[in-house]
């Protein structure tokens, strides 16, 4: 449970569900109203995008009498989310993962209007009964939540910025020399919205999420207050390589995965580091976009495979 929602889990039919309920005890009645619409249109987004292989589908959306609020009923994942996944199997092929969470996204953003997720991050990719990544909380993160809830998930809105783009964090004022920059920097902006995200920026959050998933740790594990990472973030200072040995698995065994075994939690290839490193490029405008980022990760798939044979 977080300070604003309420997780229930449940059965339908004969399946197991999760139910989430978003608390706004407290709140005026415009306030509810106007969170309750920001939800709902969100909601209806991600559920437009479920269809896809590694977005979590959603299968319902309930209203209780008591709330203008709804809720969202999803399938109960028993993996968790990718870091409690990785915590149990330490041999998981963090790079075949990084494939499934590239290809979500890159779904998002080919969809016509394009739709951005705005917070990708371990706790948000859960693995389902396959052992596949699926993407949760889709378009969640500009809900606009009453004085008093913002306050109270002040630490956890922090804890979000060791994920965002520099951009997010600090946004570009009004005078930018660059009309090109502008236009990405503020692709489909709603002016209501605290957090100016875009699919660039969710590239880069893409990038934060692959050190996560191969250290076992978050961005700037070092920085222990969020200001820090701020302060860094803002001036381009970036997570820095983690080095470790790789662990071979032997050719002929039945386990090799399909994208080559890259299980050490700190090894990280040339090729994926320079892969990951444009991803957070500070300039929006220099990183790939999903499209390639999903291709390029296909290919050094192939290329760790074969490197382990």
């Amino acid at each position: 449970m977080t300070h604003y929602h309420n997780l229930y889990q449940g059965t339908q039919g004969d399946q197991k569900v999760l139910v989430k309920s978003w608390r706004l005890m407290g709140t005026g009645e415009s306030e509810k109203k106007r969170f309750a619409q920001k939800l709902c249109h969100g909601l209806l987004k991600w559920k437009r995008a479920s269809s896809h292989p590694h977005i979590l589908p959603i299968l319902g959306i309930s209203r209780d009498d008591s709330s203008l609020s709804p809720s969202l009923v999803v399938s109960f994942c028993h993996n968790g989310n990718v870091n409690e996944y990785l915590s149990r199997n330490q041999a998981a092929n963090v790079l075949e993962l990084l494939s499934g969470v590239a290809a979500g996204i890159r779904h998002l953003h080919t969809l016509d209007p394009p739709i951005i997720h705005g917070k990708i991050r371990g706790s948000n990719i859960l693995i389902s009964e396959e052992n596949k990544p699926l993407l949760t909380d889709l378009c969640l993160i500009n809900l606009p939540l009453p004085t008093e809830l913002t306050m109270a998930n002040t630490r956890e809105a922090l804890d979000d910025v060791r994920w965002m783009a520099p951009e997010v964090i600090s946004p570009p004022t009004a005078s930018s020399d660059s009309d090109a920059e502008d236009d990405v920097l503020h692709e489909g902006k709603n002016t209501s919205d605290p957090y100016n995200i875009t699919a660039a920026s969710d590239v880069h959050s893409f990038g934060m999420t692959a050190i996560e998933l191969f250290t076992r740790h978050p961005p700037f594990a070092h920085r222990k207050h969020p200001f820090g990472v701020i302060l860094d973030l803002t001036s381009g200072v970036r997570p820095q390589r983690p080095t470790s040995e790789p662990t071979k698995t032997p050719a002929n065994s039945s386990n090799t995965p399909p994208f080559g075994n890259v299980t050490s939690h700190k090894n990280i290839s040339d090729e994926i580091w320079d892969l990951i490193t444009k991803c957070w490029a500070h300039n929006p405008l220099e990183r790939p976009n999903m499209c390639l980022v999903e291709s390029w990760i296909g290919v050094l798939g192939l290329q760790e495979r074969v490197r382990w044979v």
